[in-house]
């Protein structure tokens, strides 16, 4: 039976200050509003939703795999101000990720990166369970296969 999964968004609470910071403070974190111009392009990591043009977002850098490896890794996301934490049920792919070419980046228990693989966004719900069904991964990074931009973790749900 392949593997139960589970996508996990980043915390909303973890975020909700940035709202309240100055130009001049987001400055110093490297941070910015941005004003969303199109439809696509500008994935919230909290609500795993592409915001709605016309919306302001967050642009940051985030530390996306923190862990004692040299695959440690960080980036830039979009967060959105009314973001809604979107956990989705086992095994759903949320919709924004299907219009999105994906590299899926498979990790061990001591956060090393044991395999990985691209695939578009409507064949996640089965590159998803092959990768975690390889024995030595603990967890998927899925990233947009084109910016490298993180989008967010998948967890294995059944060993």
């Amino acid at each position: 039976m392949p593997s139960q999964f589970q996508i996990q968004a980043l915390p909303a609470t973890k975020f909700a200050a940035m709202w309240d910071l100055s130009i001049a403070e987001l400055e110093q974190q490297a941070a910015r509003r941005i004003t969303v111009d199109s439809r696509t392009g500008y994935p919230c990591r909290i609500s795993l939703q592409d915001a709605p043009v016309g919306e302001q977002v967050i642009a940051m850098p985030y530390v996306h795999h923190a862990v004692k490896s040299f695959y440690r890794a960080s980036g830039p996301i979009y967060i959105r101000r009314q973001a809604t934490e979107n956990n989705p049920p086992p095994g759903e792919i949320p919709s924004f990720l299907a219009s999105r070419l994906v590299s899926i980046r498979a990790y061990n228990q001591a956060a090393m990166l044991c395999n990985a693989d691209v695939a578009a966004g409507d064949q996640l719900d089965l590159a998803i369970p092959r990768l975690l069904d390889e024995i030595q991964v603990s967890y998927l990074h899925l990233h947009n296969a084109r910016t490298g931009c993180y989008l967010c973790q998948v967890i294995r749900l059944n060993s």
